[in-house]
């Protein structure tokens, strides 16, 4: 008759800590955790596995103020030496050229030229708000006096009409779009996008709406990091920007 004979393992044996763990200072530490900065508790790096995410968190008051966003960056990150951490943001947002979708006809009015550009930013302005947005346009026409005037001219408005004369043929168009300082995200990180040029189908077009779908205020208050660097001074503290962050 066999003998069975049952071996009780306590339960705190069996648990295995999940966080992985990396090599500074000849010590292995984990950095998979949330740091908040000192001053600024908003302010938070959260790490996880080979991912990052920069937030600055709102509070009350501020939905009053901010269209947004509380995620600042985020991306990849990875282990440079012994006390360097560097942080590599996720494409979507990096690029300083938008593309746009264009619709083009041909009206009754014939000595006018209508514009009319849109994004999701220009879909919040109301008549009580600041313009956020400046745009400069760059026409290819055969009218050279007025490729010559949008070349140069600011416009604060995304609707424009043009006197035009019969003979106006319009080629192609692209558009340089300026941020106002004071806009509603919680930082502004860019403060000029272009577009890429686009070919007008059919050059007798006068009526054009530009749609820049992609220029929203997340794509404005994302912060763009390349080759940025965090210094791992203790597993409980990291300094970035020149700021101290304290894990939680």
């Amino acid at each position: 008759m066999k003998t069975v004979i049952k071996i009780l393992v306590p339960f705190s044996i069996l648990f295995i800590n999940c966080k992985s763990t990396e090599k500074f200072n000849g010590n292995e530490i984990s950095i998979h955790d949330i740091y908040y900065a000192i001053g600024d508790e908003r302010k938070e790096i959260h790490f996880k596995e080979n991912t990052f995410t920069f937030l600055d968190k709102f509070s009350g008051k501020d939905f009053s103020y901010y269209n947004c966003c509380d995620t600042l960056s985020k991306g990849s990150f990875k282990i440079i030496n012994n006390s360097i951490i560097e942080l590599t943001s996720i494409n979507d947002f990096n690029s300083g050229f938008l593309d746009f979708n264009i619709k083009e006809k041909t009206t009754n009015n014939l000595d006018t030229l209508y514009i009319k550009i849109t994004n999701p930013i220009e879909k919040k302005y109301n008549s009580k708000t600041k313009r956020e947005l400046k745009y400069m346009l760059q026409l290819g026409t055969n009218d050279k006096e007025l490729n010559r005037y949008f070349t140069y001219t600011e416009i604060n408005n995304n609707l424009l009409k043009i006197p035009i004369s019969n003979s106006f043929e319009i080629y192609d168009i692209e558009l340089t779009i300026y941020v106002e300082p004071f806009i509603s995200v919680k930082e502004k990180n860019i403060n000029v996008i272009n577009t890429f040029n686009q070919k007008i189908k059919n050059k007798k077009s006068n009526k054009i709406e530009i749609d820049v779908p992609e220029l929203t205020y997340n794509y404005i208050n994302f912060r763009r990091l390349k080759m940025d660097y965090i210094r791992v001074v203790s597993e409980n503290k990291l300094i970035f920007d020149g700021i101290e962050y304290l894990k939680k």
